[in-house]
């Protein structure tokens, strides 16, 4: 893909930006700079589909963008030339020429088959040019876990070390004043120019350049409040930044760096004269004691945020920091200068790859350790922002109102308390709720009863999905699920699930029969083989299910009844009819309900139901294989009885005439229409229905 800036639409003009897409023709035929005449198919920047999803509308406006622009299928790009203003085609053009050489020099754009390097590539390229490659999602959670992932984000971190180096490099050169801000301030804007320009980068910028040029024009003004005026000037820029995680911890984690320093500046002179009065090893202990209660600080004051935020709480957090930072910030270094090597020298930047490539792999190893250990992170719902605002006032009341500590560690410990009973109860629903996810063409159901979650099924052409998937449950208030079903060996019910095995922690699989035996029979697995031995190696146990097999909260699940398919079915029946079919029935007020869980059972798996005499009645019901037209599965869904039909499906499937008769007098729940949709049988009675969009 790449950015487009539009000056005209079918010979109107206009202005804004689009991204476009296309395939590999693309490569090598469109350069930055460049002017591209194209017909494509248009599409808008879309609201949330899922809980826990950013409102692209609201951020496309503020970033200027109109949507996104697909060349391929049909669509054409034809270079026209330089664009306009031939200066600025020129400058992007040269731009993108340099960062093209720095990316090559590490690692991250030669030939196709360069897989940039695994866990250490994506450490590099995310540390030192703010580059996402495909490796980044899985190193950022881990990072995240770690209570590290401020490192992989170019922002304050990054400037300041940048801006230190320029200045320890002017000073080796004697006391030159100005010059020492001249340098910091050319800095920021070098890498302002040659990393993306995203969030936290530009505000990271803005807020050195104003601290930078404060402490420059020679008067005594008060850091704090030129803090906040550049601030204030982030919002008017991008008023979305109020509630933007980033933002908040940008600004108030340098207020209290700000503050601290201020308080504890005595202090540290203190510290400093008396290191130079013991030996070396006593000195590194004092600074390391130091580092540690000033990370421990930033630490206290920024979790209750994170948590309300992300629900990810790093107990280890200060820990890994100072584990993490050194050998980070020698990436930096090291990554810099082979960058400008890279620019300057293409040809020798081959040579000295291995030392960023080395440095990546142990920088990612060492946070991978930190979150490999027992307890180094955990999942936290159901707490706010308010909840974030009160215990963050105690944090910081303890830091600085010394006379008052006591009242403030009350407050942390409400705090805390509150926190805990709210994940004792998280997830917990009175009755049976199912929650259908927007996965496009697959499916992906949070089935919740009691206290009791399981998914039913994991599954998008997009391996990427099984974030949305972790990301809307968290946002629904699960943080854990324990137990997941594949209905089927199809890619799309099955392919996200390790993401979401990961982040969710799930311990068993029910399958059929067929994708329980060993890998390698039945001959129509397509890549189940692949990702049962993803699962199987993070401790997952794969279950095989049959019909007549009752499920219940000690197994993981919620009450279940297995009744499709039976144990004889051959490997044959790998695909579509031989998709579980479950029921999970519910006792309310108004007398037995249920749920029934189809899968994409089709002609010969439903007529070999009818035979076995089975009863289809549900409350609820999943529209058997998204929707698709077959007489079967609207015999099947019109025998439920069901109130309530829940269709997973892409816009193909959707609103198809064929199925009229059948959705007369249901509520008809659809993913491509109506995003995540839910529907909720009461234990006092009743079903209760919604979707995203509504």
């Amino acid at each position: 893909w790449f950015p487009l800036r539009v000056t005209g639409v079918g010979g109107v003009e206009a202005s804004g930006s689009l991204r476009v897409y296309g395939g590999v023709e693309l490569l090598g035929r469109v350069g930055a700079g460049q002017a591209v005449e194209l017909t494509g198919v248009f599409a808008g920047p879309s609201r949330a589909r899922n809980p826990g999803e950013p409102d692209w509308t609201r951020l496309g406006n503020e970033r200027g963008s109109a949507g996104t622009v697909s060349v391929g299928g049909g669509g054409t790009v034809t270079v026209t030339g330089d664009a306009s203003g031939g200066v600025w085609a020129r400058l992007v053009g040269w731009r993108a020429a340099v960062r093209s050489r720095a990316m090559v020099a590490l690692g991250m754009g030669g030939s196709g088959d360069d897989d940039g390097g695994g866990v250490g590539g994506g450490v590099v390229g995310a540390l030192v040019l703010g580059e996402r490659d495909a490796s980044f999602e899985g190193v950022y959670r881990v990072f995240q876990r770690a209570g590290v992932a401020h490192v992989l984000a170019v922002s304050g971190f990054h400037l300041a070390l940048l801006c230190g180096l320029a200045a320890l490099a002017v000073r080796l050169t004697g006391e030159r004043g100005r010059l020492e801000t001249l340098a910091i301030v050319a800095v920021v804007v070098v890498l302002l120019v040659f990393v993306p320009a995203r969030s936290p980068i530009v505000r990271a910028g803005v807020l050195a350049l104003a601290l930078v040029l404060g402490d420059a024009l020679g008067r005594r003004w008060d850091r704090l409040a030129v803090l906040a005026w550049a601030g204030v000037a982030l919002l008017v820029w991008k008023p979305s930044e109020a509630v933007s995680l980033g933002y908040l911890l940008s600004v108030g984690v340098t207020a209290l760096l700000i503050a601290l320093a201020e308080r504890d500046r005595r202090d540290r002179w203190d510290l400093l004269t008396r290191g130079l009065r013991v030996g070396p090893a006593h000195r590194a202990g004092r600074w390391a004691w130091a580092a540690l209660r000033l990370n421990t600080a930033c630490w206290a004051a920024s979790t209750p945020l994170i948590v309300a935020t992300t629900g990810v709480f790093s107990p280890l957090a200060p820990i890994a920091t100072l584990a993490v930072v050194p050998v980070a910030g020698l990436l930096l270094v090291a990554g810099w200068g082979q960058a400008v090597l890279g620019v300057l020298w293409p040809g020798g930047a081959g040579a000295t790859r291995w030392i960023v490539d080395d440095l990546g792999a142990f920088t990612g190893a060492v946070a991978g350790w930190f979150d490999g250990l027992p307890g180094s992170s955990m999942l936290v719902v159901g707490v706010g922002w308010f909840w974030a605002a009160f215990v963050t006032a105690g944090v910081l009341g303890w830091l600085f109102w010394r006379s008052r500590r006591a009242v403030f560690v009350g407050l942390i410990a409400v705090g805390v308390a509150y926190a805990g009973a709210m994940s004792a109860v998280a997830g917990r629903v009175d009755g049976l709720r199912a929650d259908m996810l927007e996965v496009g063409d697959g499916t992906g159901v949070l089935i919740r009863s009691g206290g009791s979650v399981v998914l039913w099924d994991g599954g998008s052409l997009q391996r990427e999905m099984g974030d949305r998937i972790a990301d809307a449950a968290i946002a629904l208030g699960v943080p854990r699920i324990d137990a997941a079903f594949v209905s089927h060996p199809n890619l799309d019910h099955f392919n996200a699930l390790p993401v979401v095995a990961e982040r969710m922690g799930i311990r068993r699989v029910y399958v059929p029969p067929v994708m329980a035996g060993p890998i390698g029979e039945g001959g129509r697995l397509g890549g189940w083989a692949e990702v049962r031995a993803e699962l199987e190696a993070m401790g997952v146990v794969i279950i095989g299910v049959r019909a007549g097999d009752t499920l219940g909260p000690s197994e993981g699940v919620p009450a279940a009844e297995v009744l499709w398919p039976p144990a004889e079915l051959s490997a044959r029946w790998a695909g579509n009819d031989g998709s579980l079919v479950v029921r999970f029935p519910i006792a309310t007020a108004d007398g037995p309900r249920s749920l029934l869980m189809t899968g994409d059972i089709q002609r010969a798996g439903i007529a070999g139901l009818e035979a076995a005499g089975v009863d289809p009645t549900a409350t609820v019901i999943e529209v058997p294989h998204h929707g698709s037209a077959e007489p079967a599965a609207m015999r099947l869904v019109e025998r439920s009885g069901a109130s309530v039909a829940m269709q997973s499906t892409g816009p193909a499937r959707l609103d198809d005439d064929r199925w009229d008769a059948v959705r007369a007098g249901r509520r008809w729940l659809t993913t491509a229409r109506d995003g995540a949709v839910w529907a909720w049988i009461r234990a006092r009675g009743g079903v209760e229905t919604g979707g995203l969009a509504d």
